[in-house]
């Protein structure tokens, strides 16, 4: 049949899905999809996500390790879908661990999204460090973030300067050692002004947190 007109696909629970439906990118009318799956050897298609303008909602992008250009995450263009509430991003944790980190971080910094969004969730993420705009104050929407299993991240980005942020959960850091000023901001006078819970597990290298002080 004719999918042209299409407006909702969710593809939950798919994690065997060898590949995602052939042209999903020229499904202009799509609104809302639950989750677009990056399958091995086909790390470009991520691009086709650029042709959905009007996606809105809740999505997730998995396997990102199979993302090799990061110009095609940058075709993605999610810094433009406005609609776009809640955002997860997952890579996959047996991933290949040759792959240069640098690589992964580029990934992450073209997959910016919209300053409207309200949730981030970050799985899996390989890189050691992240890219600037996480934690970035024009971020007034941002009430909820997670970071999971960044086993090679070395410091935390700067999400005391997200104005709105009430929950976040930090999980599987598992070489972080110090959580350091930079967590709060730079020039912040009052990080976290609206947190109202903060969750730490599972960081068995932690050593040291530099507590803030006015």
């Amino acid at each position: 049949g004719n999918l042209n007109d299409l407006r909702h696909l969710d593809i939950t629970n798919a994690h065997h899905l060898e590949e995602m439906p052939l042209g999903i990118g020229k499904l202009a009318s799509l609104q809302t999809l639950s989750n677009f799956i990056v399958t091995k050897n086909s790390g470009q298609r991520v691009k086709e996500l650029g042709n959905l303008i009007y996606l809105r909602g809740r999505l997730c992008l998995s396997g990102l390790q199979n993302v090799v250009v990061p110009l095609d995450a940058r075709e993605a263009n999610l810094i433009d879908k406005e609609g776009l509430d809640v955002l997860s991003m997952e890579w996959s944790v047996n991933s290949d661990d040759s792959r240069d980190g640098r690589v992964e971080t580029k990934v992450l910094d073209m997959l910016q999204p919209h300053k409207n969004l309200k949730e981030l969730h970050i799985k899996g993420y390989p890189g050691t460090g992240f890219p600037t705009w996480i934690g970035d104050p024009l971020f007034t929407n941002m009430a909820d973030q997670s970071l999971d299993k960044c086993g090679n991240s070395v410091s935390l980005p700067p999400l005391g300067q997200l104005p709105s942020l009430k929950k976040l959960y930090i999980k599987g850091m598992s070489v972080l050692i110090h959580v350091d000023h930079e967590f709060y901001g730079q020039g912040s006078a009052k990080p976290f002004q609206l947190l109202e819970t903060l969750s730490f597990k599972d960081m068995p290298e932690w050593e040291y947190w530099y507590t803030f002080e006015d």
